[in-house]
């Protein structure tokens, strides 16, 4: 619930809206009243319902309530407004037998997620009803704390643990300005248009966000990337991201591959990550293993002329 102590339509009034994220409640009769009392229950405003039939998550209420100062008469110098909302939810029910019921990918959450994004499209870098603002180098993006929770987990959890602190700016680190935005498209949109220019940021965003399915869509756009030349930097970037099928897939890559992505000035880096040294010798020893080829694989770290760690893999055929 949503309280506009002036709403666009003049300073004067307030507004009140009710923000339905909802998707079980598609096609069904939604009745809202809203009620205005002191905190022991004095009247101050009671408003008339509101019928509403719900055909996806948006926003819905009043835009000017009540002028301000008559709310403001109702209250004591020292007394708080509190704002109470009943809702009454009804849905034309129907008997089907079972033997008729099916399931389709359309019955999942995921799909329903993405219906969900498609009502958000059009609040994206929209001030309308916005209550929050991201600020990122020095710039400022209106965005919409309901939407931003309900598609994104840690989000949720920052506003869940404000409390009863109002956050009305967030300041994103560790982000581009575009990274950003790409990463505010994904939430309202369920997609990015500059997906291929934004997949590495957005690959960290989505790992640090909790969004797998921008986790996935990103990994797709940098596997088409692998090379012998790219692999040791995107293993590590699979690895840091936790993005498990990406990272699988370089490891296949590496082991069919691994003279010429040994050799590669990225590959130094992997002595880093001792365990993806591990890793790598053993998709190695698998993959020849598994064509009967080599008897054992071992690995060396030694240093090059610069006082540089680097990995030689030894193989024993």
């Amino acid at each position: 619930m949503q309280l506009q102590p002036m709403t666009e339509l003049s300073p004067d009034f307030i507004g009140i809206y009710l923000h339905l994220i909802s998707s079980k409640m598609y096609g069904m009769q939604i009745q809202l009243k809203f009620d205005l009392t002191t905190m022991d229950m004095k009247k101050i405003r009671s408003i008339d319902p509101l019928v509403h039939k719900f055909d996806g998550p948006n926003s819905i209420g009043f835009p000017s309530v009540d002028l301000r100062s008559n709310v403001l008469t109702g209250l004591g110098t020292e007394e708080d407004l509190m704002i109470s909302c009943s809702l009454t939810v009804t849905a034309n029910a129907t008997m089907t037998p079972c033997d008729e019921i099916e399931t389709s990918p359309e019955s999942s959450s995921e799909p329903l997620k993405e219906e969900e994004s498609n009502n958000f499209r059009h609040l994206y870098l929209n001030s309308d009803q916005s209550d929050v603002t991201i600020v990122i180098e020095n710039e400022t993006i209106p965005a919409h704390k309901f939407i931003l929770s309900a598609r994104c987990p840690i989000f949720a959890d920052i506003f869940e643990a404000a409390g009863g602190i109002d956050i009305n700016s967030l300041v994103i680190e560790g982000m581009d300005l575009a990274e950003v935005k790409g990463l505010l498209e994904f939430i309202y949109k369920d997609e990015v248009s500059n997906l291929e220019e934004l997949a590495e940021g957005l690959l960290r965003a989505a790992d640090a966000y909790e969004l797998p399915k921008l986790r996935t869509l990103c990994e797709g756009i940098m596997y088409d990337r692998l090379t012998e030349t790219s692999a040791a930097q995107l293993l590590i970037l699979a690895h840091v991201c936790h993005a498990d099928d990406l990272k699988t897939k370089v490891l296949v890559f590496i082991a069919d591959h691994l003279n010429g992505v040994a050799a590669s000035e990225g590959y130094k880096d992997i002595v880093l990550y001792p365990e993806l040294l591990d890793e790598i010798i053993r998709s190695t020893a698998q993959k020849n293993s598994s064509e009967g080829s080599i008897e054992s694989v071992g690995e060396t770290l030694i240093k090059d002329s610069g006082g540089r760690m680097q990995t030689t893999t030894h193989v024993t055929l």
